[in-house]
Parts: C-alpha cells; sequence; structure tokens
C-alpha cells in the first residue's frame, strides 16, 4: 500500500500526515490536542501512604533474615511483605505485625503461589499462622468497627 499525501489541518499544505491529521513538522510543534479532541491525562501527584518510613523503623530493630528461609538479605522494599495483601486489608496496611522481611524471591512466591501449596512446605508454617491469626484480628476490628 503506497501512502497517499494528504493536506495538514495545521499548515494547510499537501504532505504525509503524521498525527492528529497533521504532517509531522506542525505534529512535533503542537504537542497539545486541538479543541475537540481529548485532553490528556493528568497525573495526580503522589501521596505518600507512610510505607517507606514505617519499613526504615522495621528494618532497624528487626534482624535481617528472611522469615521463611533464615538467609541474611539486604534492605530493599521487595524485602517487606504484607502479609493480608494492602488492597484487600487496608487498615492493616501501616501494621508492623503485617509485614515480614522476607527475600525478594520468597516475597514473589508468596504472593504468586497458592496458600495451600505453600502450606505443604513446613518453612511456610510460621507464615501461614501468622497470616490465620491477622485474618481473626482483622475480622474483630471490623466488627467493633
Amino acid at each position: 500500500m503506497i501512502p497517499k499525501k494528504k493536506i495538514c489541518k495545521e499548515c494547510s499544505s499537501e504532505q504525509y500526515i503524521w498525527a492528529r491529521g497533521m504532517c509531522k513538522q506542525c505534529a512535533s510543534r503542537n504537542p497539545k490536542p486541538k479543541s475537540g479532541l481529548k485532553e490528556p491525562v493528568k497525573k495526580e501527584s503522589f501521596k505518600p501512604s507512610g510505607e517507606l518510613a514505617l519499613f526504615q523503623s522495621i528494618w532497624a530493630v528487626r534482624p535481617h533474615v528472611c522469615a521463611v528461609t533464615d538467609e541474611p538479605i539486604e534492605f530493599n522494599v521487595w524485602c517487606f511483605s504484607h502479609i493480608l495483601p494492602k488492597g484487600k486489608y487496608p487498615k492493616f496496611r501501616l501494621y508492623e505485625k503485617n509485614i515480614v522481611l522476607k527475600s525478594p524471591d520468597m516475597h514473589h512466591k508468596w504472593e504468586t503461589t497458592a496458600h495451600s501449596t505453600l502450606a505443604k512446605d513446613v518453612k511456610w508454617k510460621p507464615i501461614l499462622a501468622l497470616r490465620e491469626e491477622l485474618l481473626e484480628e482483622y475480622r474483630l476490628l471490623e466488627v467493633i468497627i
């Protein structure tokens, strides 16, 4: 298929159309869309959740080892694993007891593997027991509020 030259909406010259009905030169000069077209989506400003400060305070007091494998770990946000997901349990997002230090590999395994499968491995028993305890705490919190 051979492209055809068309009239540019901006400069009215016959050119190959590049974007939004304009030639390459006009499209690069006019990043904003003309009226009638959708405006670009503006990103909301970042609002700190307080997680980083909590992670730093946890790192200061807890041993720097994975809760599953007991291997040493280095400070990284992937080392801080929420037992109950922060999206589904927002009240426990900044609850210290809900955050466990794990290696990034174990954190990924926790997020992507069924807990019933993890239960077959003895190393995960304390984490799964903590999960059940936190679920019960959350249920009680929901009843009170």
